[in-house]
C-alpha cells in the first residue's frame, strides 16, 4: 500500500468511529433513559474523531487534545473554513466536563439534540472533505 492509501485508510477508520459515536448519541437521545449528558459526550467524540480523520487525510500530525477549535486550527485555512468554529466551541466541553456532575449542568433534551446536530454537520463536512469535494 502506498503512503496515500495508508493515510486514506487511517482517515476512513477515524470517520467510521465518528459514525459509531453519532449513532450511539442518537440512540441515547431517542431513548427514555434520560442521560442527555452521555448523548452530548458521544456527539463530541464523533466531532473530534471526524476532525482527526481530516487531519490524518491531510497528513497533519495532531496532539492529544479534545479541543475541537485547536484541531481545526491545524488545518489549512480553506479546509478549516468549512467548520463552524462557534459550534465546535459549544461541543468541546462535553469531552471532559460534561461527564462530571460539578463541572457542567445537565443539558435538556433540546440542548442535547442541538449538540448532536452540530456533530452531524462536522461529520458530514469531514466526509465531504475526504471524498475530495
Amino acid at each position: 500500500m502506498s503512503d496515500d492509501e495508508l493515510r486514506d485508510a487511517g482517515a476512513a477508520g477515524w470517520l467510521s468511529k465518528a459514525d459509531d459515536d453519532l449513532r450511539v448519541a442518537e440512540v441515547i437521545l431517542s431513548g427514555e433513559i434520560g442521560v442527555e449528558w452521555a448523548a452530548c459526550f458521544h456527539a463530541q467524540q464523533a466531532a473530534e474523531k471526524a476532525l482527526k480523520g481530516v487531519l490524518v487525510h491531510l497528513g497533519i500530525d495532531f496532539p492529544k487534545s479534545h479541543s475541537l477549535d485547536r484541531l481545526v486550527a491545524l488545518m489549512p485555512s480553506e479546509i478549516a473554513a468549512r467548520f463552524d468554529l462557534d459550534a465546535l466551541i459549544e461541543i468541546t466541553p462535553w469531552a471532559v466536563a460534561g461527564r462530571y456532575p460539578e463541572d457542567i449542568e445537565n443539558p435538556t433534551t433540546g440542548e442535547a439534540g442541538r449538540i448532536i446536530d452540530f456533530a452531524v454537520v462536522v461529520v458530514q463536512s469531514a466526509n465531504t472533505i475526504l471524498a475530495g469535494k
